[in-house]
């Protein structure tokens, strides 16, 4: 899943105080706002001579402005520890201070002001551009300097089309030759930059998230800043009863991979390169019902990143929710390949505010290698962080820097590279480590309108979105783009149980139905006849040691127990599918009324969520409902089996949605034949055991014309890529599939590529 510039807005008349850093040296030296044209030896001086050589042919007229911003204090934000114990009281006083909340600011016209204002000065960067690359090539042509980009590409169109080589100019580090002052080594440094070109075109870019709602925000997370052109500062954070700190400051661009990164309940998510960890803080308050594993491979940084945590979040919470480890973040993804829901790799990078005010940094001529081999790294580690991400579940890429080799280069390359791989080595976990992966990005347009007036965005970016320092709101630089993962199953499946024909043997099954994988890869499943050593097998009945030809099963993780259909003794009513929601509120069909209720464990009465309006095709109607899934919205997915469709009752509705099927019993892809199980993935992916057609079917969101096959629907059979009668669906925390082939007797795995 990825995220225009710059508008100061009129206040009434007021003096702003605006504090200016200087840089520092190791040396004694006159302090100066802004550096003299003479070339020092310093670090700081390296890299603000450098960026004032790349920058302006990327940035034009905007550089001025930006690298003022860079050279001044940056604003920051103050993220409140929903943990601390004066959590509310902190709230109250920087609201009285005139701070405002940066996740729910609702004046919607600010927004739409600075949004309109920033894309009329986009409009106006073509004419400039072309101008400014006018000037330069006369200037070239009068030093008497040979072009550094094919003269060809340089030619200026004077229709009203866009410009490619202008984008191509100004999107690459096609600088003019370096002045003969820089050493030789500083100079070889600049020409490898030059060689790096963006093409813009190599990675499929999807329409944003337009039904995301960013108004709405978890209690527990809460962002303070203070209003545009307010330049206050927050004071220092204080330690309350328990020893834990009451807010932590960061920039305030930091908020917007964690936005992106979309996390729900229960996710596992990785923070590939965590330290210092302001965002990894911003994950866990966003959502802290999740498994988060934090990683860097530096001992100090890992060091840093663990007294974060020790003074934001109580022990034993630490302990039961948050993993740091420490290690090569370029190997996790062979590691711990297909793991984590969520990924978020914000690597490495050339810093550049850091670098201007940090004696010996990346740009010192002692790291000039390091720093030309920069990209290579962190193209490393953006593929490894796709590899550690489920199918289904989001990567973001994040960097604290402008330059495009290292943004959108960086993922041209790994997306390119990932996708023309077809070694046959196989990695950890029996994947194969160099199988091609095909990736696509999704633009978040709609996030950058939402933030306009907190964050100024460059509207020239090919892929992602790049937040650009500016004196009025001093957030930045940061550079994120989304992509969400791919998925492809392996075609032939391995039976992991029975297969053996049917019967009530320990290696036998009896028509599996239901099926559910938990966290260990454990498989239970629905024997119709005699239950499994977890429950059952004391005959049929309807003692409570006893099942009558249970149907569907899941796990409570609240309390690690197992809860089952059974069918047969039709108890919780005449139950057919079960699922449970995050509040372990229990959902349940009815095929005889026709209906879904929703049960609190324990209670006997239910809510109606779904039918009850008489069998029949009407959006307010059910025919025979039997299986279920309820998503993180409290939405009631029904496999509607009379109906040959999937329908969606949202949560309070009156009528339900068809977001699959309903095009009449049959064969083609956007038909059903009695359909079974189904499972909705976190991107709103559905997938159902179409079971007379022997397949299972993939439904994309907002496509419900047809599905696509993802397994079996080579006919009945028996073979390793055919299914008879497929009933159960589930999906390990790897995204391999599990199938209850319920006529042959048995459960197949087939295994993510």
């Amino acid at each position: 899943m990825i995220y225009q510039n710059c508008f100061i807005h009129l206040l009434k008349k007021r003096s702003i105080e605006i504090n200016l850093s200087f840089i520092r040296h190791a040396r004694s030296f006159k302090k100066k706002w802004m550096f003299s044209s003479h070339h020092g030896s310093h670090s700081n001086e390296l890299a603000l001579e450098y960026f004032d050589f790349a920058y302006p042919l990327i940035f034009h007229r905007h550089w001025p402005s930006i690298r003022l911003a860079l050279l001044s204090l940056p604003k920051p934000i103050a993220l409140i520890n929903p943990h601390s114990l004066s959590n509310k009281n902190t709230q109250e006083k920087l609201l009285q201070q005139g701070a405002v909340d940066m996740l729910r600011f609702d004046n919607e016209k600010l927004r739409g002001d600075y949004t309109l204002i920033q894309e009329n000065i986009s409009k106006s960067d073509h004419e400039f551009g072309i101008k400014k690359l006018l000037e330069q090539k006369e200037n070239r042509r009068l030093l008497g300097t040979s072009d550094l980009v094919n003269e060809q590409q340089e030619e200026i169109d004077d229709g009203d089309d866009d410009n490619e080589d202008e984008d191509d100019d100004m999107n690459t580090f096609n600088q003019p030759e370096p002045v003969k002052r820089l050493d030789e080594i500083y100079k070889q440094a600049l020409e490898q930059q030059v060689q790096s070109v963006i093409k813009g075109n190599v990675v499929p870019i999807v329409d944003d998230d337009n039904e995301r709602d960013y108004k709405k925000m978890p209690p527990s997370w809460n962002v303070y800043t203070f209003p545009r052109s307010n330049m206050s500062r927050f004071a220092p954070a204080k330690i309350d009863e328990l020893g834990l700190l009451d807010y932590y400051c960061m920039d305030g661009a930091c908020v917007l991979p964690v936005i992106a990164l979309d996390v729900q309940p229960y996710h596992t998510v990785l923070d590939l390169c965590s330290a210092p960890g302001g965002k990894a803080l911003n994950i866990f308050h966003n959502c802290p019902f999740i498994q988060l594993t934090c990683n860097d491979s530096d001992h100090s940084r890992s060091k840093r990143l663990n007294e974060v945590f020790t003074r934001t979040i109580p022990k034993e919470r630490l302990a039961k929710s948050v993993r740091l480890v420490r290690g090569d973040g370029c190997l996790f993804g062979e590691r711990e390949p297909a793991s984590f829901d969520r990924v978020l790799v914000d690597v490495p990078c050339t810093s550049d505010r850091h670098a201007l005010t940090t004696a010996f940094n990346i740009f010192s001529k002692k790291r000039i290698q390091e720093r030309v081999e920069l990209p290579t790294y962190q193209r490393k580690l953006l593929e490894s962080a796709i590899r550690a991400c489920k199918p289904g579940g989001i990567v973001v890429y994040s960097t604290c820097t402008l330059a495009p080799i290292q943004n959108e280069g960086v993922v041209e390359q790994a997306i390119e590279k990932l996708a023309l791989r077809s070694s046959n080595k196989r990695s950890h976990g029996g994947h194969k480590g160099s199988d091609p992966i095909n990736c696509e990005i999704v633009s978040t347009k709609s996030l950058e309108k939402h933030y306009a007036y907190f964050f100024d965005f460059h509207a020239k970016t090919h892929y992602g979105s790049l937040v650009l320092p500016h004196i009025s709101n001093n957030f930045g630089p940061l550079y994120f783009f989304n992509i969400p993962a791919d998925a492809k199953w392996m075609q032939n499946g391995v039976t992991i149980a029975g297969g053996n024909g049917s019967g009530n043997v320990t290696n036998q099954l009896y028509y599996p139905q239901g099926l559910f994988v938990d966290d260990d890869q454990t498989v239970r499943n629905g024997d119709t006849t005699h239950g499994q050593v977890v429950a059952g097998d004391n005959g049929q009945g309807n003692g409570l040691h006893q099942l009558d030809r249970p149907t569907d099963v899941l796990i409570d993780k609240e309390t690690d127990s197992l809860i089952i259909c059974d069918w047969g003794n039709q108890r919780v009513h005449r139950l057919l599918g079960i699922s449970m929601d995050e509040q372990r509120n229990l959902y349940v069909s009815d095929y005889r009324k026709d209906e879904v209720r929703q049960y609190q464990l324990g209670k006997n009465i239910g809510t109606l969520v779904a039918g009850a309006n008489g069998m029949g095709d009407g959006l307010n109607q059910l025919s025979y409902p039997t299986y279920l899934f309820v998503d993180r919205d409290h939405s009631v997915y029904v496999s509607d089996y009379s109906n040959n469709c999937v329908m969606k009752w949202n949560k309070g509705a009156n009528e339900g949605i068809v977001v699959a099927g309903g095009q009449g019993g049959g064969s083609a892809l956007p038909q059903f034949n009695l359909p079974h199980a189904i499972v909705v993935d976190t991107l709103g992916t559905l997938y159902v055991a179409d079971c007379y057609n022997h397949r299972v079917m993939r439904w994309t969101p907002g496509d419900n014309k047809q599905g696509t096959v993802i397994a079996g629907g080579n006919g009945s059979g028996a073979g390793a890529n055919q299914l008879c009668a497929p009933v159960g669906l589930s999906f390990d925390q790897r995204g391999n599939l599990y199938v209850a082939d319920q006529n042959n007797n048995r459960v197949q795995r087939f295994s993510i590529e």
